[in-house]
């Protein structure tokens, strides 16, 4: 009983709060650093460029450690049913064992060649290598250092539960179920490969440890990127999939710790200004297509590729919309009394959290795909926040307002040429395109403030609609949208765009002027019809 309640209290203060994703998120980048640190230190820091830094530690290390600290922390919600930020603790507590393996493999090896990183090895290799704890060759994939580290990891979460829920049962179950799921992340490649030949029809039972080495570790060319290091390539190739992995085990996390919250989130999307985001992005990647067809890529990692900066796009877009719904709580409390903040489904901390949570996945996912991406995002976050929040808060101010909202959302455009472009570049982008599209969405920016003119109103925000009033708004918009789209055929010089612009035009005119569609979908009406559109110009003007 002595011992249990040492014990108990050893427990107790590994648990100890309050931790929140701040403290979670500097807590886990200060022990990465370290282990990149004492890793570097150990082998002579070595001069390699910034590409090599950034692939060894964004992708290959900060990542990996990530996606198995959320994986861990997810099961053990499952598994013991504690308070998530009590677990989150105690495995940031645990996430210092991750120093270790450099040290003991310097030990052990000296001089001596080794490689820790994954194993490559057939279905019938990987079946075999798992019942004896990784199998042999420990200087080449899970080394001496990497199997010490995993052990210590799988006994500690076994003492956890054993201890938490007096039952050794449970904690030897806890201990072979942690081997499990370590056992996936060591193998990871190779499953990969398994899932990407078995998808094309190959027998994934005759896959070797050669091919699944010819897939992550040969140079990785694809669209115009270039990634010859070995190391590079599989940091890269792996990351991609990694960032994949964590944002669905994200969103898995919060749908079992909280439905309502979950759903809520999902409604205050904003989704007709999501997906003309998106469509930026795709009429971007359609263009660049165009112009560079010779870098079109349909390798599984270019695939992945896309799927990262959509992820990225995305997420930045939720970010922009939470810092937004936190600034413009007094006027939703008028004019969108549904918005989940004003139900009080979540506080505002908790909303912040979710902030920083999106604003992480939007730069994570731009960074694994490329260093530009990453800036590009950087820019655009930056841009809704001068936006949204105090003490700038630009969105009070008429015109400026539509023009910053307007430069963000062509960011994506960008992000979508730059994709397939040579050297990942604005060369021979189609400018006239870009302008019109620039000018054409600053002027149906205004749109969306119709249905907040109360509380704009009261709250000292100019808008067109609370200079003008509903009537004449609707009126003033339904113009300009619809000499916007005739003066499309003159920007682009396009006569193929008479008919399809007049009747775009008109029946925006007619959509803007129709009283039966609410103001709070008019946003999504035109967005909806201005995007038909804009597709429509690069099949008309490009091919």
């Amino acid at each position: 009983m002595k011992i249990l309640k040492i014990v108990d209290k050893g427990i107790a203060f590994l648990e100890k709060g309050p931790v929140t994703i701040k403290t979670i998120f500097i807590s886990f980048i200060a022990i990465v650093a370290t282990r990149y640190l004492v890793e570097n230190i150990l082998f002579g820091f070595k001069t390699y460029d910034f590409a090599f830094l950034l692939g060894s530690m964004i992708q290959g290390t900060f990542l990996f450690f990530l996606m198995a600290y959320v994986a861990v922390l997810t099961f053990l919600i499952l598994f013991i049913k504690e308070k998530p930020s009590k677990l989150a603790t105690v495995l940031l507590w645990g996430q210092w064992i991750i120093v270790l393996p450099p040290i003991i493999d310097k030990i052990i090896f000296g001089e001596k060649d080794f490689w820790s990183f994954y194993i490559f090895d057939s279905i019938q290799g990987l079946f075999s290598r798992f019942f004896h704890f990784f199998g042999d060759n420990p200087s080449f994939g899970i080394t001496y250092g990497t199997r010490v580290e995993i052990f210590l990891a799988m006994l500690g979460i076994g003492l956890y539960i054993g201890f938490k829920k007096r039952s050794w049962i449970k904690g030897l179950t806890g201990f072979l179920i942690m081997y499990i799921i370590l056992y996936f992340f060591a193998v990871f490649p190779s499953l990969l490969t398994f899932l990407i030949e078995g998808f094309l029809g190959e027998d994934i039972f005759k896959i070797k440890s050669s091919d699944i080495a010819a897939t992550f570790l040969t140079s990785l060319e694809i669209f115009d990127f270039d990634k010859k290091s070995m190391k590079i390539a599989l940091h890269f190739r792996a990351s991609l999939f990694y960032t994949l992995f964590l944002f669905g085990n994200l969103l898995f996390l919060q749908f079992i710790l909280n439905k309502n919250k979950f759903f809520a989130l999902l409604r205050n999307v904003r989704y007709p200004q999501m997906f003309f985001n998106g469509g930026l992005f795709f009429v971007g990647l359609a263009m660049g297509c165009f112009y560079f067809p010779a870098n079109i890529s349909k390798d599984i990692f270019a695939i992945m590729t896309i799927v990262n900066l959509i992820i990225s796009i995305s997420s930045a877009w939720f970010y922009s919309v939470l810092i937004n719904d936190i600034e413009d709580t007094e006027i939703d409390k008028i004019t969108n009394k549904e918005r989940p903040l004003i139900r009080d489904v979540f506080t505002v901390s908790e909303y912040k959290n979710y902030a920083a949570v999106f604003m992480g996945l939007s730069l994570l996912t731009a960074l694994v795909a490329g260093i530009k991406f990453f800036l590009i995002i950087c820019v655009y976050l930056l841009a809704t926040w001068v936006y949204s929040c105090r003490p700038m808060r630009l969105r009070r101010v008429l015109v400026i307002s539509s023009f910053i909202s307007a430069a963000a959302s062509m960011l994506f455009l960008f992000m979508g040429f730059i994709v397939v472009s040579n050297g990942q570049s604005l060369e021979s982008f189609p400018w006239k395109i870009g302008v019109f599209l620039f000018i054409v969405y600053t002027l149906l920016i205004p749109i969306k403030d119709i249905k907040d003119i109360k509380g704009d109103k009261k709250n000292g925000v100019v808008t067109i609609p609370t200079l003008f009033g509903e009537d004449n708004s609707r009126f003033i918009f339904s113009v300009i949208i619809f000499i916007s789209y005739l003066a499309s055929i003159f920007i682009l010089n396009e006569n193929k765009l008479w008919l399809s612009a007049t009747l775009f035009g008109a029946l925006n005119y007619w959509i803007l002027n129709n009283k039966k569609i609410k103001t709070r979908n008019l946003n999504g009406w035109i967005l909806g019809t201005v995007f038909v559109y804009g597709m429509l110009l690069v099949v008309i003007s490009f091919f």
